[in-house]
């Protein structure tokens, strides 16, 4: 089984990945990335957490859907902690598409 982290579970499709992942055959959603509470409720088995290195650690592949300043954080942690990552966050700067590319 995949253990998945949704950095972005908040935003609409952050939610949407949430429900799709429910019935996902071999992945299942271990953690997600939040700066403030989640105004809905999740399965409690999975980590809700705002620091990042718990978050990294408790998933084998990261999806985002954050914001671009949302995604140079997690960009700038997975330098130094590398994990897979699928990257749907439009409107990255120059700066986070060469953070992307390390």
């Amino acid at each position: 089984m995949i253990k998945v982290g949704v950095f972005g579970a908040s935003g609409r499709v952050g939610k949407l990945l949430l429900e799709d992942l429910k019935t996902t055959l071999n992945m299942s959603v271990s953690t997600v990335y939040v700066r403030n509470e989640l105004d809905f409720s999740i399965d409690p088995s999975i980590l809700v957490t705002a620091d990042m290195k718990s978050f990294l650690s408790a998933c084998d592949v990261v999806i985002d859907f954050s914001l671009p300043e949302a995604c140079e954080t997690l960009l700038e942690q997975a330098i130094k902690t590398p994990k897979p990552l699928v990257i749907g966050t439009t409107g990255l700067s120059t700066h986070q598409l060469n953070l992307l590319k390390e």
